[in-house]
């Protein structure tokens, strides 16, 4: 699941019906739990392939990760990540609660391509929020760390970190497009890089670690298109 080649039906990109039920009633499907979400826009469709024939994004495979956690701990995933990652590394704004945070930047989209962008906050929010899959609240200062603690082998053995690296699948011809396990592998003139780019719909988040050197660079934006990373390259060379 975390190489994306489980072919599973993703309703927040695949799914027209799900769209309009989420601009339509968002305060509905912010109430549905993850089994409901399922139950209504997932079990009824098939796969787009058999696992492991190909690639193709879906949140639900991060859906399902989530509940799995969940069902062997019989913990909630925020009680998961604060006792193993959030408070061990001292990630203080960091989380995955559905919380009623003022602090946190509201998301933005141009919805009809004509440059005028429109606040999607109530959107965003009712579809990932306390989700594991772009629910996680954050800044820049605890994305360092995670990312520093991630590569130093401070959460994973080396074994498992290596095993992250390792290419499942390259789905385009953008540097940010070869994919290892919840890691996409960066090819710069900085060197080769290992990251993750997550884009709601209202907002944008990248991290990126290059081994040889320990730099990082990171990208937030609150509009959720994704965003022209090319200028990196000449920066980092």
């Amino acid at each position: 699941m975390l190489g994306n080649l489980s072919g599973i039906f993703d309703p927040t990109n695949d799914s027209p019906r799900y769209k309009l039920d989420l601009i339509n009633d968002p305060d509905q499907i912010a109430a549905m739990s993850i089994e409901q979400l399922l139950e209504e826009y997932v079990f009824p469709k098939p796969l787009h392939f058999m696992p492991g024939s190909n690639y193709r994004y879906s949140n639900v495979n991060f859906w399902l990760l989530g509940k799995i956690l969940e069902s062997i701990s019989h913990q909630s995933l925020q009680h998961i990540l604060d006792g193993s990652i959030f408070n061990p590394l001292d990630l203080s704004k960091t989380y995955l609660d559905k919380r009623d945070d003022r602090n946190v930047a509201r998301g933005y989209a141009d919805i009809y391509g004509d440059g005028k962008l429109f606040d999607v906050t109530l959107w965003e929010r009712a579809e990932v929020d306390g989700n594991a899959a772009g629910g996680i609240i954050s800044n820049v200062s605890d994305l360092f760390k995670f990312m520093q603690a991630l590569m130093n082998g401070q959460l994973l053995s080396a074994e498992s970190l290596e095993m992250m690296k390792q290419i499942q699948w390259v789905d385009c011809d953008s540097p940010d497009c070869e994919s290892g396990l919840g890691l996409e592998i960066w090819r710069t003139g900085a060197g080769t890089g290992f990251g993750k780019n997550g884009t709601t719909i209202g907002t944008e988040a990248n991290i990126v670690y290059f081994p040889s050197t320990g730099n990082m660079f990171a990208i937030m934006k609150n509009n959720g298109v994704g965003s022209d990373k090319s200028f990196l390259d000449d920066l980092m060379k």
